[in-house]
């Protein structure tokens, strides 16, 4: 439906007029039943950061860290979790384990058929 509409029965009784675009949307907290990625604390960070996730249900979760380039630099998480909120402090090192040298980072959540990606900054 377009246009706007006027609910003639509340001018009536209440002397005003409500229009409204025909499109309602929830107000208040809504339940979801996809993972969330929350951003990394602290940010810019040296020389340890965590990063926190959330599962609505328990399943399969992946957490990894990759360059800006695109490659993997270290996997933090890969393993079946359980609902609710989990948290892990990534520590700049590679998979080698070496440091790493400051720059731009990305972190990615894969659960299912759902990946969330966020940045972070490493500062030396």
């Amino acid at each position: 439906m377009s246009g706007w509409n006027d609910n003639v029965r509340t001018a009536l009784r209440s002397g005003y007029v409500i229009e409204y675009d025909g499109n309602v949307s929830p107000v208040g907290p809504q339940v979801t039943s996809l993972p969330i990625l929350y951003s990394n604390v602290p940010n810019p960070f040296n020389p340890t950061t965590n990063i926190s996730f959330e599962m609505a249900a328990s399943g399969q979760a992946r957490l990894s860290i990759f360059d800006v380039k695109g490659r993997l630099v270290q996997t933090l998480i890969d393993k079946r979790c359980a609902a609710g909120r989990h948290t892990v402090t990534w520590d700049g090192r590679d998979r080698s384990g070496y440091s790493l040298a400051s720059g731009t980072f990305l972190y990615r959540l894969e659960t299912g058929d759902h990946v969330s990606i966020k940045r972070m900054t490493l500062l030396k």
